[in-house]
């Protein structure tokens, strides 16, 4: 890579001088561009039009002296940074040279002068120039670099945030569907009481055998139908009503999920077996933590009924390690393929093709994580164990 070239000015109002300097500059250092100035007009004229990085000023001209050239540079905030070497066989004394150090220059030297010396100062100078503006272009392409990372970190944030409400919407939408199906179920035994009802009292009042009492009783045993009917109903809309962060019971909250789905589990002869050896209490979002059950319990029954399981069992067990609240949920539904047990928590990832979304998983974990949990899966025999860990709620926390 051809090296690239340094651009000094001289400026001295006698020209011997300057030709004399240029010639020594010209011999001792390679690459050099050299502008001459013989005035300080005419110093300002060329700075201002080209690319200058060091300025060798003598101070007595006139008209305009060094000192009053180097001050206008140093007031302009595009030639305030040049180096600047003071060179006269005047000014010597140690105020002048304070004077010109005072400035702004960089070096103030008097004649005679030691040739030598002035060659390797000049060089120095050169170099600690151009490496100090090589080292402002990095930081100005950094501070670019800082800026464009930092609107992207914004801008994947903002889609990520975007992501997650989406994902958690689908996640919501498929549960819903699942209750809906658990909802037929809760409703199909009293609908059918109900049918059982009106066409009893249909056949006895073609008969005659209609009184007060029977209308009584008819009346009192359709309304108890109808109101187990609508305390389903309820349970279900409370289910997925937005909760605030308080303490709750593992175990009751688990058995609440589990009488919404026992009729429809029941049907397809899926038993739930809960064993409790330490009724744990948790700081959380108690519903969105019972979505995360049923969201395991699900995920178990569509395997069981998928493979054609014979026995159907999930079992859950609620216990304490130190001070963390364990929730582990086993199933008998012949566990993950070994390539894909690590993927289970990723979004959009599913093995139930065209049935599922692949964001129960996904959103469960988010919901664990959460209230500081934790939340894994791991093969055991005949099936598959789902491990939930959360810290235990501290006395007087709510």
């Amino acid at each position: 890579m051809k090296e690239s070239k340094f651009h000094i000015l001289i400026v001295d109002d006698v020209d011997e001088n300057r030709f004399a300097l240029e010639s020594l500059l010209d011999e001792e250092i390679e690459n050099l561009i050299i502008y001459q100035a013989s005035s300080g007009h005419e110093a300002l004229d060329i700075v201002l039009g080209k690319p200058i990085e060091l300025i060798i000023l003598d101070i007595q001209m006139p008209g305009m002296n060094g000192f009053e050239v180097a001050r206008l540079l140093k007031s302009k905030k595009n030639t305030s940074d040049i180096p600047i070497v003071f060179l006269t066989a005047v000014f010597k004394s140690e105020a002048f040279q304070q004077e010109g150090f005072d400035i702004g220059a960089i070096d103030y030297m008097t004649k005679p002068i030691d040739e030598h010396q002035m060659i390797n100062k000049i060089k120095l100078y050169l170099q600690v120039y151009r490496k100090e503006k090589e080292l402002e272009k990095l930081n100005n392409e950094l501070e670019s670099i800082n800026l464009t990372l930092e609107e992207r970190v914004i801008s994947e944030v903002k889609k990520n945030r975007q992501k997650d409400k989406m994902l958690e919407i689908q996640s919501r939408h498929a549960e819903m569907g699942e209750m809906i199906g658990a909802i037929a179920h809760q409703w199909l035994q009293p609908l059918n009481t109900i049918g059982l009802y009106v066409q009893n009292l249909n056949m006895k009042y073609k008969r005659g055998l209609i009184n007060e009492d029977m209308m009584d009783g008819f009346q009192n045993n359709m309304m108890k139908q109808i109101k187990h009917m609508s305390d389903t109903m309820n349970d279900f809309r409370n289910f997925f009503k937005p909760t605030q962060k308080s303490k709750f019971s593992l175990k009751s909250s688990i058995k609440d999920v589990v009488y919404l789905i026992e009729k429809q589990y029941s049907t397809n002869d899926i038993i739930i077996d809960i064993s409790c050896l330490n009724d744990g209490k948790i700081c959380g979002y108690e519903n969105e933590f019972k979505q995360v059950i049923l969201n395991i319990f699900n995920n178990a029954k569509d395997a069981m009924i998928e493979r054609e399981i014979e026995e159907r069992k999930i079992v859950v067990k609620i216990f304490k390690e130190g001070t963390k609240e364990i929730i582990l949920i086993r199933d008998k539904a012949g566990g993950i393929p070994i390539d894909i047990v690590n993927r289970v928590f990723e979004p959009y990832f599913t093995t139930k093709h065209d049935k599922g979304t692949g964001v129960g998983l996904y959103m469960s974990k988010n919901i664990i994580e959460k209230i500081g949990g934790n939340i894994s899966v791991q093969n055991i025999e005949n099936g598959a164990e789902f491990r939930i860990e959360v810290n235990e709620c501290e006395e007087g926390y709510f």
